[in-house]
């Protein structure tokens, strides 16, 4: 089944209604398989969140993909994500954009990434930061697009400030008790516009540097 993955990844994204060949191109290099712990690595093509330790999950291939598919990045984009995680989404992100920076709070999934990138990989367009919020960044460093990968109980203005005109960040935001929506905002030269696009569940937003 393992040397059947790209066909088995890219006929579930198909089957959602993902149908960017560029996108599913991507999908079909970057083994999911390679970011999981090895009691999960037999269930790796299943399109379900799996654990990845410190209270983490990786999510569905299929929301990754249509979370990427909704942050529209092309390569000349600098993107941010905020929550390296177990790296998968960092690595098609890598593949698409001009550069990316990622923060993750948990200094051994960030380690356990950052090695499975650079050496499985080679992507060397990321720059990575043991952080909990973006004031790591340089004071005048803005991005084109921002992908928050932990649920917040509202839009981060600072993320927002750190959008470039034009640019984009796709967020789970928290709406009530029981339910999180993906949510993408748009950023004008005269507002920001917010789009709720489907529920999701994704594991809360926290602060605090873990080793």
């Amino acid at each position: 089944m393992a040397h059947d993955w790209p066909a088995i990844v890219t006929r579930a994204l198909e089957d959602k209604g993902l149908n960017d060949a560029g996108l599913l191109d991507i999908f079909t290099k970057i083994d999911r398989r390679d970011f999981l712990r090895d009691s999960y690595k037999d269930i790796a093509y299943d399109d379900i969140p799996l654990a990845i330790g410190r209270g983490q999950t990786i999510s569905q291939y299929s929301l990754v993909a249509f979370m990427t598919h909704a942050l529209e990045i092309s390569d000349a984009h600098s993107v941010l994500e905020v929550g390296t995680g177990s790296g998968y989404q960092t690595a098609i992100l890598a593949c698409l954009a001009r550069d990316v920076v990622t923060l993750e709070r948990i200094k051994s999934l960030q380690n356990l990434a950052r090695k499975l990138l650079t050496e499985v990989y080679a992507l060397t367009n990321i720059t990575y930061h043991h952080a909990d919020s973006a004031s790591v960044l340089d004071a005048h460093q803005t991005f084109d697009r921002i992908i928050v990968t932990a649920a917040a109980t509202s839009v981060p203005q600072d993320l927002v400030n750190l959008l470039n005109v034009d640019g984009i960040m796709v967020l789970p935001c928290v709406e009530s008790q029981t339910v999180q929506r993906l949510t993408k905002i748009k950023k004008s030269a005269k507002n920001v516009h917010l789009e709720s696009l489907f529920r999701v569940k994704f594991v809360p937003m926290r602060q605090g540097l873990v080793q």
